[in-house]
């Protein structure tokens, strides 16, 4: 007879729980990584807990979930592979076992099997923070990161790069920007928290964590942010550097002003922007009562629409940053400042509502 092979982890899980607690570590393990260790997930099992772990070196995600432990034990198996498999097996009981390099996932008659290594080859999560955590306005900081994301320089190697965070005198600030645009957010928040620099490719996932919770905390030891929510803990390793003073871009005087429906100005732009060239972009044209979007192509595209308006000017923009804007820009209506007849001329957009307060700056282009 062959020998019986070893059982290095077996358990029985929910099938939704576990592919809950997937959905929201299994995002973080990238297919084509420079170290292909890192597209897996780490799945650790014991004392009735499944804790689920992916890092990419910069972002790590833990999730767990309650499971019936028959035998503990830790190992790694390809992170896409198993997020696809757990979807696809029948809502149930999940019966998972490791044995001989494979990881066998069965619910009914359905099984799938999978390559898998021990835990201990793959880079192992932080120690949680015993102290320092403190409660977190949910809601204000999704939709805060909501606001400035996109105002994020598509620029892994440079400081704009990120998205700054901090917290002095009550009041959090979370900005973004690169050579073309500024969104800075600011909330009410009784903390005091460094400025700190969030990656890019971190941000996105911490929008999913805050986003529709009502329980987050958050922690910063050293260089790394530690967020948790609802049996998730998020550790960022934040950037070494200096964000620019986005102070100097904003809160300076302007002779003019344009208050219009934001529906009605953003439809405008995406039916402009079907014809603006994409290098020089496209004409914002403010006169009395009204303001005109143009496009400078040859395909020519022109709309006008309502508006209050104090002061006139026609400035060059990029259409694509203007619809971002006016995408995530709150209220029915937006109001700009821009400085009259000077074509050179930043747009600003500042929304204030109950202590919060949304500012952006949009930069022109030369015509």
């Amino acid at each position: 007879m062959g020998a019986v092979e070893r059982l290095n982890m077996q358990l029985t899980v929910s099938k939704n729980e576990f592919a809950q607690a997937l959905r929201h570590v299994a995002p973080v393990a990238k297919s084509g990584a420079p170290n292909p260790i890192l597209s897996n997930i780490l799945l650790t099992a014991r004392d009735g807990t499944l804790e689920l772990y992916a890092t990419d070196m910069v972002l790590g995600v833990r999730s767990t979930c309650g499971v019936s432990v028959a035998v503990p034990g830790s190992i790694v198996t390809p992170a896409r592979q198993l997020l696809d498999r757990v979807a696809a097996l029948p809502d149930g009981t999940v019966h998972v076992q490791q044995t001989g390099g494979q990881l066998v996932l069965k619910s009914g008659e359905r099984v799938f099997q999978l390559n898998s290594s021990p835990g201990d080859e793959y880079p192992q999560p932080p120690t949680a923070p015993e102290s320092g955590w403190v409660d977190a306005p949910a809601a204000d900081l999704a939709r805060a990161i909501a606001m400035v994301r996109h105002a994020m320089a598509d620029d892994d190697a440079r400081v704009v790069g990120n998205m700054e965070l901090s917290v002095k005198d009550g009041t959090c600030r979370v900005a973004a920007l690169d050579g073309s645009r500024m969104a800075l957010a600011e909330f009410p928040w009784g903390a005091e928290l460094e400025p700190i620099l969030v990656h890019r490719r971190c941000v996105a996932e911490l929008a999913k964590l805050t986003d529709g919770s009502d329980d987050v905390s958050v922690c910063i030891v050293g260089p790394s942010l530690h967020v948790r929510s609802a049996g998730v803990h998020m550790s960022i390793l934040c950037t070494d550097g200096t964000f620019p003073p986005i102070d100097q871009l904003i809160g300076r005087s302007f002779s003019g002003h344009l208050v219009v429906d934001r529906a009605q100005i953003l439809g405008a732009a995406k039916a402009v922007m079907l014809s603006a060239n994409a290098n020089s972009g496209a004409l914002l044209r403010v006169g009395e009562g009204s303001v005109e979007l143009l496009s400078d192509a040859a395909t020519y595209a022109r709309d006008k629409i309502s508006a209050e308006t104090n002061g006139s000017t026609e400035i060059g923009l990029n259409y694509k940053f203007l619809i971002e804007l006016l995408t995530v820009a709150p209220g029915d209506d937006v109001q700009f400042d821009f400085q009259a007849n000077d074509e050179l001329s930043p747009i600003q957009l500042v929304h204030r509502d109950n202590g919060r307060m949304f500012t952006s700056v949009l930069m022109p282009m030369r015509k």
